[in-house]
């Protein structure tokens, strides 16, 4: 948005300060609506919707027809974190808490095993009781139920 400082100037000279504006006054006011809605732009609130609902840098490029760059430049200068989706769940059989991640070898962090294998991941689980499983399809995190944990940069969160 191109700033109107004629307009900003001509307000300073008749009341001596921006501040000293009266909050009614229309100038400020269309100055004002100009400046908050030009503030984001279409595809920043759709980038952020899209963050929010827990899709990736490059399904976002794709739906919205820009290059990853792009949206990655985006996502970090709105101050967004892209969350993860999930392949694999590991369920305890005790109390039925569920831990999602995207890779079966981030369940290390349980087993304190290296996982090189679906197979032996789902042995090392096993052992300590978890039902483990891979997901039909990839989850988003959206879809995670309040309380759900998930593994990400070799820590366990829990979604509140």
């Amino acid at each position: 948005m191109d700033i109107p400082y004629n307009l900003i100037h001509k307000l300073e000279d008749e009341y001596g300060s921006l501040a000293l504006v009266p909050d009614n006054n229309l100038v400020l006011k269309n100055i004002r609506k100009d400046f908050y809605e030009s503030e984001k732009r279409p595809v920043e609130i759709e980038v952020t919707k899209l963050v929010n609902s827990g899709y990736s840098v490059s399904e976002i490029a794709i739906k919205l027809n820009f290059s990853q760059s792009k949206i990655k430049s985006l996502v970090k200068q709105l101050g967004l974190e892209v969350k993860p989706y999930f392949k694999y769940v590991a369920i305890n059989r005790k109390n039925g808490q569920k831990i999602y991640s995207k890779y079966f070898n981030k369940y290390r962090k349980i087993t304190h095993q290296p996982l090189k294998f679906f197979d032996s991941a789902k042995l090392y689980l096993n052992k300590k009781g978890y039902d483990f499983k891979k997901l039909r399809y990839a989850i988003r995190f959206s879809e995670l139920n309040i309380g759900d944990q998930y593994l990400d940069k070799n820590n366990i969160y829990t979604k509140c």
